[in-house]
């Protein structure tokens, strides 16, 4: 009796001994598909490295939305996905996906070995790998390879042909765009909304930089006369300026590029610039004696492209050139009466860069109507006018910023 209940109880999963009662794992336990799809990728990547190409990285964003559209049970056919993804993300370049489906793993696996070209290419730089298990216990696996295109930073603009990949602060809509060296200024401008949203320019020692962090907060050491009204203390810096930094043009960077812009203690130390660089100077050492001032970019009468400052004094706002013997000579002549003069296309101060709202001449440089702020950071934008930017869900961490 005890050998028939023994026997028994084995070919049900269960047996006792001792009094004690365990329970058998008698079902198959099926492959870990996360662990699957990290095989793939590896798998794929040896190959590469074993042609001397680099390994391709895991795009953990992609692999996610390919996991939605499964467990949303939406999965389309592989043209469509490639169409989604191009829609979706414009930094996606040289997409192509494979389906694999096979009976096991093993199987899987050596599937996943043959005729990924896409895989073998030189320029390819991200794959993304997705296992499913289909009713009826097979297997089937998505790889999808691209070209991602990196996000664009100051340090590219050295690049001469590197592509990039953006979105515009002011719209939300995501671009691609290609280095192409100049020596001016280099404006980023939204090919969906046509809108300038940054402004950068070249350094001295060919990098390129936003043009407000060449504002350093920079004070020249200085004697000031005690109990100095702000106006003639303005006319003071404004002279010095004049007197200590000679007008030059600009001379050319290591890469035999012009126009390069210089910080405010590069002009002093060198003790010449030109209209950009005396004029940050000037804008940096009044932000620093705490008087409210912008450098403007634009477009003068006579001088064609040109820079300046615009100081407000008292609820009074004063245009300053830095570029003329008579700087800093007379009295602080009020904007009104030279601003005919002056066509400003950007400004920028310690607070950010300011672009217009909209076309044609302007004489108000403080009008929120005018002018719109955006902030940089070294990680991208980190404030933009709130209005533009509530519109923006598809980037929540645009929406913590701080606003004017």
């Amino acid at each position: 009796m005890v050998a028939v209940l023994a026997a028994i109880a084995v070919a049900t999963g269960v047996i006792a001994l001792g009094g004690h009662t365990w329970i058998q794992e008698q079902l198959h336990v099926p492959p870990d598909r996360i662990e699957l799809a990290e095989r793939i990728g590896a798998s794929l990547n040896e190959q590469r490295v074993a042609i001397g190409l680099d390994e391709l990285q895991r795009d953990r964003k992609l692999e996610s939305w390919i996991e939605g559209l499964y467990v949303a049970g939406q999965f389309p056919e592989t043209e469509r996905i490639l169409e989604q993804l191009s829609e979706r993300d414009p930094a996606l370049l040289s997409l192509s996906a494979s389906v694999i489906q096979a009976r096991n793993e093993e199987e899987l696996l050596d599937e996943a070995l043959t005729g990924q070209d896409a895989v073998l290419k030189e320029g390819t730089t991200h794959l993304a790998s997705f296992v499913h298990f289909k009713e009826g216990g097979t297997l089937q696996s998505l790889v999808i390879t691209a070209r991602r295109l990196p996000r664009f930073s100051p340090k590219m603009l050295s690049d001469n042909g590197a592509e990039f990949f953006n979105e515009c602060v002011l719209c939300g809509e995501g671009h691609t765009g290609k280095i192409v060296r100049a020596n001016r200024a280099v404006v980023l401008t939204c090919p969906h909304c046509d809108r300038d949203y940054d402004l950068l320019a070249m350094r001295v020692d060919g990098s390129y930089a936003r043009v407000n962090d060449l504002l350093r907060a920079f004070e020249p050491p200085t004697a000031y006369e005690m109990d100095r009204v702000v106006p003639d203390e303005v006319i003071d810096i404004w002279a010095a300026v004049g007197r200590h930094c000679n007008y030059v043009k600009d001379k050319y960077t290591p890469d035999g590029q012009e126009d390069a812009w210089q910080t405010s203690r590069e002009t002093v130390q060198f003790g010449n610039g030109d209209c950009e660089d005396t004029s940050i100077l000037l804008c940096d050492w009044l932000l620093s004696r705490g008087i409210e001032a912008r450098v403007a970019v634009g477009e003068h009468r006579e001088a064609g492209g040109h820079a300046w400052v615009v100081a407000r004094i008292d609820g009074k706002e004063h245009i300053l050139e830095t570029t003329t013997a008579s700087a800093g000579r007379h009295r602080l002549p009020e904007l009104q009466s030279v601003a005919k003069d002056y066509y400003p296309n950007f400004l920028f101060d310690h607070d950010g860069i300011y672009f217009r709202r909209r076309q044609g001449w302007t004489s108000e440089y403080w009008s929120a109507k005018e002018w719109r702020r955006v902030v940089h950071d070294r990680n991208g934008v980190v404030a933009l006018d709130k209005r533009i930017a509530s519109q923006m869900t598809s980037q929540p961490e645009l929406l913590e910023a701080a606003f004017e």
